[in-house]
């Protein structure tokens, strides 16, 4: 969302892409997150509080308080995959 208002390529900003393709995997198609801030669309039936939890921390509309990519590597949701 930064780049979209005139900011730099940031890892932060990665990050947000990640949550955006994970988020159009789960609902099958895309979805306009402009002007929702922190509000995620509603989720199909069965979705995981990890999963949400890992939308959450991906998508946060405050960069500084996005997961970086190491600990998102940690995150319960993927550990949970690996398992």
């Amino acid at each position: 969302p930064e780049v979209a208002g005139g900011g730099d390529w940031t890892a932060a900003g990665d990050i947000w892409r990640v949550g955006c393709i994970a988020l159009h995997l789960v609902l099958g198609h895309d979805y306009d997150l402009a002007g929702v801030g922190s509000q995620l669309p509603m989720l199909p039936t069965g979705v995981s509080f990890d999963f949400v939890d890992f939308l959450m921390d991906c998508m946060s509309p405050d960069p500084e308080e996005r997961l970086s990519a190491e600990e998102l590597l940690e995150h319960a949701y993927l550990m949970d995959e690996v398992d």
